[in-house]
């Protein structure tokens, strides 16, 4: 801190901050500016100092202040600082010294951004004063920062972790701000700062060029996402080096690119049995929908010849054709050499290559090559979870499949491979390791990798391979469909590369192997004020046996994968399937289907009540004991009994629409669990089955019921299936 001496009679000096002096004069005239001369001691190179403001009065409220924090602050209080204490006090003058080139106060130059401990800043009322006069820093604060009330200077911390500067005054919440540097500044001094600059437009020279050089390195440096010299191409590409795309029909074993998008309402330009001979001569660039003139744009630019886009290289109105390109449609998007995602686009006629939303940004110091922007509310877990393209069925295949995607948002580019995950707005890679659990939402950095780090163990909760299913179904299931009919088709790619890897047999979006996918129930909760979509459905189509999740409309979640399975030797067992499938992808639409199932069972009565939204935890009693059962929001619960009378278990109907009242219904046992929480708890889940009205001696599902107790309740588990036979049960 400098020190400055004046000869000026009446000046007395104290410091209420340590970047600014307040003079105070007990004249009645304020002094004039000229009568101050002034002396730096210790620091003979300092600037001058500069007078800044005009005189003014003291203020009531300045004089109580001043008095109050006189009479009360001690050395060590931090109230204000140094106090006032000169009374009475009729004109203060402010001066500013010791500022840099740019104009920023000492108290912005100390800022360190190689530092891990914290320091003090500005009072508000004094950032406030600093941002007026002149400090753009101060001025930068101010702007993005909500006012407080307090006398407290403010705390500044700086996260090496995430690049975050935090802006906090006691008592009130921090303001986050980020530190990045522009790209290709490797200078030592900035290396922990690995946050990077956006780009204005992401067709700028400088966005595309980092498309460039994630494609090199990928290409390049990356074993796991090597493809192989003799890759199949796609039945139709479009030639984009000329002019007009022109939709080549020659296949050619040529790098391509395909497109992930959204249709949207408006629907976009599509090849049919009438305009495709017109569409192998040429395709008018201004008849396509901006989408798809970006999509090229960037394709071209990035030294591609080819394009892939469903609407245009399939003939939508055929529907032989449509049948068979949608079973190789995984098989394109992997074969790619770059998938294009329009992740931000409602619609293809909306584009993606549009401005960024502007940030403010600023410039550490005239020197530093560190700048500083406010931290934007959203993260990449929001940008994907929001994102238009992540709310449609078929495009979370696409997403996964694809060896490499570049995805273009509202906000920035990101980057996907089969070994890492990149941002345009960072300089840092995330490689391994990878968490299935990624799936159940949209944010993950290994969201696209799982299926390349599926534990041994088929039945881990963590990472096995059924777990992985089911949270690739809950995650799909999310999502929404224009037709219901799609509801097989759309995730057809995933099921075969699923079967690949694990050789399971795949029946309706289950699998043979494992008889606890039977255990799905729909999913009515909300998720951030989004209600989970149902889709349109056709009127008399068949979807899928009553026994798969596909056969019901919108969001479905597993019942217990994440709790450890018993195995008891009491667990069902599928020991025949029966699937027919609706041409020659196995794994799309069906025609029907059946299992028979080896298990125990007994006759229960089933009444229904109306819940309300939310995770309800209920107490049921049974005899003299109590156990604690909870499930997730659904129109209506189960209350389940047995022949007797007794009350054993509950519920939950797969259709709402259901009588209140099931007299003759089954309960058969699937599986045992248990949930090793602060009080561990046993459960069984089992499925509730009506005969089927169509065929004798067959059944079908209605409903899920669990009955839970705690282990200390001795003997209880012993006789709830207990004195009954195995049997067999084909379900439809």
């Amino acid at each position: 801190m400098l020190h400055y001496i004046f000869t000026t009679i009446g000046l007395r000096r104290d410091v209420v901050d340590p970047n600014w002096d307040d003079y105070i004069f007990d004249d009645e005239d304020p002094p004039r500016p000229d009568k101050f001369k002034s002396l730096t001691k210790g620091e003979p190179n300092y600037p001058p100092l500069t007078f800044k403001t005009e005189p003014r009065p003291w203020k009531d409220d300045e004089k109580k202040l001043s008095r109050s924090a006189a009479l009360n602050s001690t050395p060590n209080a931090g109230i204000l600082g140094t106090a006032w204490k000169v009374f009475p006090m009729k004109w203060r003058f402010r001066f500013s010294f010791g500022s840099d080139p740019t104009g920023r106060c000492i108290m912005c130059q100390k800022i360190d951004t190689s530092s891990s401990y914290g320091f003090g800043h500005h009072r508000y009322p004094i950032l406030k004063e600093s941002a007026t006069l002149g400090c753009p820093l101060c001025e930068f604060f101010v702007a993005n920062i909500r006012k407080v009330d307090t006398f407290c200077s403010a705390d500044l911390t700086i996260d090496p972790e995430t690049c975050n500067l935090w802006y906090k005054y006691a008592g009130y919440p921090a303001t986050p701000f980020e530190l990045f540097t522009e790209r290709g500044n490797h200078e030592d001094a900035i290396n922990h700062i690995f946050l990077r600059n956006i780009w204005p437009d992401p067709f700028e020279v400088g966005c595309l060029n980092v498309a460039r050089s994630w494609l090199a390195s990928c290409t390049i440096e990356h074993k796991r996402c090597k493809q192989s010299k003799n890759i199949s191409v796609p039945t139709r590409l479009l030639d984009i080096s000329a002019t007009c795309p022109i939709l080549c029909t020659k296949r050619k074993k040529a790098a391509y690119a395909a497109l992930s998008y959204c249709w949207g309402q408006d629907r976009a330009v599509k090849t049919t049995k009438a305009n495709f001979q017109c569409h192998e001569k040429g395709i008018k660039y201004g008849d396509l929908p901006k989408t798809f003139q970006d999509a090229i744009s960037v394709t071209r630019a990035l030294g591609i010849d080819f394009l892939w886009v469903d609407s245009l290289c399939i003939i939508q109105d055929d529907e032989d054709d449509w049948a068979t390109e949608c079973v190789r449609m995984g098989e394109y998007y992997e074969n790619a050499y770059l998938t294009i995602s329009a992740l931000s686009a409602s619609g293809s006629s909306e584009g993606f290559l549009h401005s960024r939303p502007k940030t403010q940004v600023l410039r550490l110091s005239e020197t530093s090559n560190v700048y500083i922007r406010p931290r934007e509310e959203f993260g990449r877990r929001k940008i994907f979870e929001t994102a238009a393209l992540s709310q449609r069925g078929w495009t979370l295949q696409e997403r996964l499949l694809s060896t490499r995607i570049l995805h273009f948002s509202s906000h920035e580019m990101f980057w996907e491979c089969k070994t890492c995950s990149a941002r345009e707005g960072s300089a840092t890679e995330h490689i391994d390791p990878v968490d299935s659990r990624s799936l159940s939402n949209y944010e993950g950095d290994d969201f696209k990798r799982v299926l390349q780090h599926m534990d041994r163990d088929p039945h881990s909760p963590s990472n096995g391979a059924f777990a992985v299913w089911y949270r690739l179904v809950r995650q799909y299931t999310r999502r929404s469909l224009s037709r219901s009919s799609d509801r097989l088709p759309a995730i057809s790619a995933l099921a075969s590369v699923f079967s690949t890897i694990t050789g399971y047999n795949y029946m309706a979006g289950l699998w043979a192997e494992d008889s606890q996918s039977l255990l799905w129930l729909k999913d009515r909760r909300q998720s951030g004020g989004r209600t989970y979509p149902s889709y349109p459905r056709e009127a008399d189509t068949y979807r899928a046996p009553s026994w798969s999740w596909a056969a019901v409309d919108g969001a479905v979640i597993f019942a217990p994968y994440e709790d450890e399975r018993t195995f008891s030797t009491n667990d069902a067992s599928i020991i025949r399937q029966r699937v027919e499938p609706h041409g020659s992808n196995k794994f799309g639409a069906i025609l029907r289907g059946s299992i028979t199932l080896r298990a125990l069972s007994k006759n229960v009565r089933c009444e229904s009540k109306e819940s309300t939204i939310g995770l309800i935890p209920e107490k049921w009693k049974i005899e003299a004991e109590y156990y604690t059962i909870g499930f997730p929001a659904a129109r209506y619960r189960l209350r389940i009994f047995d022949t007797v009378g007794k009350h054993f278990a509950m519920g939950l109907c797969d259709d709402g629409d259901l009588e209140l009242i099931l007299d003759e219904c089954l309960a058969v046992w699937i599986g045992e669990y248990i949930y090793d929480g602060r009080l561990p708890t046993k459960s069984v889940y089992f499925l509730l089955l009506v005969p089927d009205e169509d065929e004798a001696d067959k059944w079908r599902r209605v409903g899920l019921g669990v009955t839970k107790d705690d282990p200390s309740f001795q003997g209880f588990f012993t006789t709830v299936f207990d004195c009954y036979e195995w049997k067999e049960f084909v379900l439809v």
